[in-house]
């Protein structure tokens, strides 16, 4: 296949997370940059840089993630722990180059393996002697036909998936600076007209003389997936397009940082938190003083476990139990302990004394058990935490004159002056919890007492209209079933009208005002924007909108209308699940019952809890569920890079980056939803004797 020499595009970002830069130590050698080459293309590096595995065979993309982040965090780890990269700290940044990284947004998906050869992808990482990290990352691929923007030819990609692509929308704005105008008249002075730069011209009559040469044999080979007569009718401008995305392309990006998660951990700091022992052996193996430390509280743990689990078993035989005296068993106490664990086919592992006395006493309690137990039983039901304010409200002002029909006789002839004004609006924030109440174990050992083990599963989760209407939710609330809503003058809401009798011809008349959704407004993606919230469960974190402003925050100044690169500023709001619950009650089953018990379930788990039951009730009632979240505010941005060929634009949309540290709200609770079902009455049992 003809090609064009490889063309290289790079992108550089200084990501500094922490408060200040530190200066390096006056005996500290200066960095030195070396040039080395990957796949026959120069790459720029710090000398003493590592290059580190980058995934190539992974099952989906959190397995690629999980790949990357560690290649990584081992690095880090293995290499610089004295300089306080410990396993927290070195995933950490791992995760924050994953955030930013384009092999992270290319590699993953199928569009590149399918469309291109990949020649390689490598990730070069050096630590300077401050802890400073340098990250440089490429990749070259060789694409086996021109790649098209979505909707602008076959084969394409989407325009967020960092893969440069060719497109016919015009990316050339005006400049903003004389410097820029200048350059800017020159660069484009080049393809006016439908002419190309001379270079270029070379090239493009090259692939004319060997196209021809091809379309003239049979049979026909296409050539960047064309016919070559088709390529030749082309003008040299959209010829060009053609040649240019089909050639070998080398994405570049680096980074740097110094990480600020917490303090190192090193040199006299060591000692001020470790022993002697564990400092020395951290200086002589180069590994973190915290690991060192872990890694001896273990053994020690290791030993007295040991030593009493020995003594357990001698106590077991009915011999003196020695408490921590050593690990030592007498043969006949040990095999007569082992015996016993294979009666009960326990592993060695699970085989305690506390287990075989527990389950000697379980085969014990079989029998007796059996004639008080009770039927289990499982319900769920949907509720609704949070408030909604929906409200239609009328408005209107009257003013009648009554006029005499003359001075002397009594009545008279009335008008009047009508306005009114009509008006709706919808407030709230709905978070509907299913609430999975089961029961365990249920026994009546005295006759009208029930107990036994209630089990609570509580999961916030995206209802629609039907879930509304199941937790009770009043008909004129339920609007769709939307988490948030933040609308006025819903339709046939709003509007002003008038009513005149007055001398001469009457008028009246009404006007209609249209709907507006703030939420809408106020983002441009995103389940908010639909008014869907998905929330998330305990410990996890979920989108809830995005905001992108249109401002280049390179001002234009990298806008060089035949070619250039825009930075557009993202917002992100995400919502993070903190905690929930629900009260219990075994006598009452009402909203405004004591609470006799308070499930937490943590995140997609569930919560078991010992109950009693008097008086034959066999009623528990689950009321009053609530929800506490946060909101964290993140910012981002949008780069592109692109060159404009008059017919064709070649754009390199780069996937949203989002910068690591953001804006954290206050906690926010809701509690039950008012006018809806406020709790679930559970029977545990529907056995009876």
């Amino acid at each position: 296949m003809l090609k064009l020499p490889s063309i290289s595009i790079a992108l550089g970002v200084m990501l500094l997370f922490g408060v200040s830069q530190q200066t390096a130590l006056a005996d500290d050698p200066p960095l030195k940059k070396i040039t080395v080459t990957i796949a026959d293309e120069p790459l720029e590096i710090y000398e003493g840089s590592e290059f580190v595995s980058v995934p190539l065979k992974f099952r989906d993309e959190k397995d690629f993630k999980s790949q990357f982040i560690g290649a990584i965090a081992d690095y880090l780890t293995t290499e610089h722990a004295s300089k306080g990269y410990d396993a927290q700290v070195s995933t950490m940044a791992g995760e924050g180059f994953y955030d930013a990284s384009i092999l992270a947004r290319i590699l993953p998906q199928p569009y590149l393996k399918r469309l291109a050869k990949i020649e390689a992808a490598k990730i070069a990482l050096f630590v300077d002697p401050d802890g400073r990290i340098y990250f440089k990352e490429i990749l070259v691929y060789d694409p086996k036909t021109p790649i098209y923007c979505l909707g602008q030819g076959r084969p394409s990609v989407p325009s967020n998936s960092s893969i440069p692509c060719l497109t016919k929308k015009k990316n050339s704005k005006s400049s903003k600076s004389d410097k820029s105008s200048k350059v800017a008249k020159v660069a484009k002075a080049q393809w006016v007209d439908g002419k190309v730069p001379e270079d270029a011209a070379e090239i493009i009559e090259k692939w004319r003389e060997k196209l021809f040469e091809l379309a003239s044999k049979q049979p026909v080979k296409k050539v960047a997936g064309m016919h070559p007569g088709l390529l030749l009718e082309m003008p040299d401008q959209e010829l060009w397009g053609i040649i240019w995305s089909q050639s070998r392309q080398t994405l570049i990006q680096g980074h740097s940082f110094m990480p600020k998660y917490g303090g190192k951990v090193s040199g006299d700091d060591c000692l001020d938190r470790y022993s002697d022992g564990v400092c020395k052996i951290a200086t002589d193996t180069g590994r973190p003083p915290l690991e060192v430390h872990e890694e001896a509280q273990r053994i020690e743990e290791e030993l007295r476990l040991a030593q009493l689990r020995a003594a357990e078993i001698r106590q077991w035989c009915g011999i003196d139990a020695c408490w921590g005296c050593s690990s030592w068993i007498p043969r006949d106490c040990e095999t007569e302990f082992e015996a016993k664990c294979d009666e009960f086919e326990f592993s060695e592992e699970a085989c305690t004394v506390a287990a075989v006395v527990q389950e000697q006493q379980r085969l014990d309690d079989i029998a007796a058990e059996q004639a008080v137990r009770r039927s289990s039983n499982n319900q769920s039901a949907p509720l609704i935490t949070g408030f909604t304010f929906a409200e239609d409200e009328d408005w209107e002002k009257i003013k009648r004159t009554c006029v005499d029909y003359n001075p002397l006789w009594p009545g008279c002839t009335r008008y009047h002056l009508k306005v009114y004004y009509r008006y709706s609006y919808a407030l709230g924030l709905r978070i509907p919890v299913r609430l999975e109440a089961s029961s365990r174990g249920v026994r009546e050992e005295v006759e009208g007492v029930h107990t036994g083990q209630l089990r609570v599963v509580l999961t916030p989760f995206e209802g629609d209209a039907g879930d509304y209407r199941e937790a009770g939710m009043p008909a004129d609330y339920v609007l769709g079933g939307r988490e948030a809503l933040a609308e006025f003058c819903m339709p046939d809401g709003c509007g002003a009208g008038y009513d005149a009798n007055i001398p001469g011809p009457n008028f009246s008349d009404f006007f209609g005002v249209r709907g507006m959704n703030l939420l809408k407004k106020a983002f441009s993606g995103g389940p908010i924007y639909h008014g869907q919230v998905n929330p998330p469960d305990v410990g996890e974190t979920n989108l809830l909108g995005v905001k992108k402003i249109n401002f280049d925050l390179l001002f234009g100044s990298l806008n060089f209308a035949a070619f250039g690169a825009e930075v557009l500023p993202v917002l992100r709001l995400d919502m993070g699940g903190l905690s929930k619950q629900i009260h219990a009650n075994f006598e009452e089953t009402r909203c405004n019952s004591d609470r006799q018990m308070t499930f937490r379930p943590g995140a997609g788990s569930r919560q078991t809890k010992d109950f009693v039951i008097q008086e034959d009730r066999r009623i528990a009632y689950l009321f009053k569920p609530s929800y506490k979240f946060d909101l964290k505010l993140r910012v981002g941005a949008e780069p592109s890079l692109f060159v404009d060929f008059g017919v064709w634009g070649h754009r390199w949309n780069i996937a949203r980056l989002w910068f690591p540290w953001g804006i954290n709200s206050p906690d926010i609770a809701l509690d039950h939803h008012r006018g809806t079902n406020c709790g679930l009455r559970f029977q545990v049992t529907t056995q009876r004797n």
